[in-house]
């Protein structure tokens, strides 16, 4: 099951989510061959459960998942588990451990080359500085999710980039700036999905 687990893993991650739960849909938990597939399966679960709003009722599945990932070194997929396990403190309103794993998020994620995870990781840093008006921090996350999404030359990254970049500067009260960003924001608005 790993190969089809890792194909559902990438659907996710290309955005491809109503394809991801079909997929998902065809593998039964209890065939695994091993702890990895079935870490990789707590966490794909856990990634669609948040895409859809809902909150998980534990988060031992995603626990197992990090000690598995851990022991593996598989720090693109342990960087995932810690997003998730921050993503999930932060809706419940616990900011401190929500920003405590993010930041393990991003360690584990510096640790790799994946352009992705390092996007998603500081772009949620980003937008969370901004709600929490910590816009001096996350000026820093802007400009590295500015670096990011130039370098991934993603459309849909810019759009978010120079948008949330507009928030920060705006809360920093240097409103040319945060004018500027959204005009640079407007030629990428195409590449955004609607809701």
């Amino acid at each position: 099951y790993q190969n089809q687990l890792e194909a559902i893993d990438t659907l996710l991650n290309k955005g491809l989510i109503d394809s991801a739960k079909n997929e998902i849909q065809n593998i039964q938990y209890t065939e695994f061959h091993n702890e990895s597939e079935q870490a990789l399966f707590n966490l794909i679960q856990t990634r669609i459960d948040c895409i859809d709003g809902k909150i998980p009722t534990s988060d031992i599945s995603l626990k197992q998942a990090t000690v598995c990932f851990s022991k593996e070194k598989d720090y693109i997929h342990l960087a995932d588990c810690y997003y998730y396990k921050g993503a999930i403190e932060f809706q419940k309103g616990n900011l401190r451990p929500a920003f405590q794993d993010m930041k393990k998020a991003e360690a584990q994620a510096s640790k790799t080359n994946d352009l992705t995870i390092k996007h998603k990781i500081c772009e949620r840093l980003l937008d969370w500085n901004n709600s929490c008006d910590e816009y001096e921090e996350a000026l820093k996350y802007g400009q590295n999710n500015l670096k990011y999404a130039i370098s991934a030359n993603n459309s849909n990254w810019l759009a978010y980039a120079y948008g949330l970049l507009a928030v920060t500067y705006n809360g920093l009260n240097k409103t040319e700036k945060a004018k500027a960003c959204l005009v640079k924001c407007m030629p990428y608005l195409h590449a955004v999905p609607e809701a």
